[in-house]
């Protein structure tokens, strides 16, 4: 009888058996977009058009009835609230059940405009106006404080711009 041969050291590696593909579920269809507007009251020809386009599709607005933009009319601070809540997609279902002696509830902007309030956006010498249109000071300030809240510089400008229209501003 002949002796086994020595053990080779090094014994080649096997190859793994190929593994089985995991099946990938099937990705959910994205919603079809409007391609055009439902609004009766934002003509294509409107420079705004794309604009009134794109918060519709992004659902940053919707209109004031099914087929009402009103483009030409005031904003309200319960409108502004509510853009930048959906601006800053906060979910406003934490804010729903939150009571607050100066903010209706049960409206279609409580929860936005609790989560404004409670985010330090309001102007600090008003109440919340609700649906009452709001003056552009009230607005200038609401947005001001949204953009610091986000973090970005609202510092005066070293060199003021001026505007050729400024005068009816």
């Amino acid at each position: 009888l002949k002796p086994d041969p020595k053990p080779d050291p090094k014994p080649e590696p096997k190859a793994d058996p190929k593994p089985e593909p995991v099946p990938q579920p099937e990705p959910e269809p994205e919603p079809d977009e409007p391609t055009e507007l439902p609004f009766t009251d934002v003509d294509e020809s409107r420079w705004f058009y794309e604009d009134v386009k794109w918060v519709y599709q992004n659902h940053v607005m919707n209109g004031v009835t099914a087929t009402t933009f009103a483009p030409y009319s005031n904003i309200s601070q319960a409108t502004l609230v509510t853009v930048l809540a959906r601006i800053a997609n906060v979910d406003l279902s934490s804010f729903e059940d939150i009571e607050d002696r100066t903010i209706a509830s049960g409206r279609w902007f409580s929860a936005a405009a609790i989560w404004a309030k409670q985010s330090g956006l309001l102007p600090d010498y008003s109440t919340f106006t609700g649906e009452e249109t709001i003056s552009r000071e009230q607005m200038a300030i609401t947005l001001v404080k949204y953009l610091q809240s986000m973090g970005k510089d609202t510092i005066d400008p070293a060199q003021t711009v001026e505007f050729a229209d400024a005068s009816l501003m």
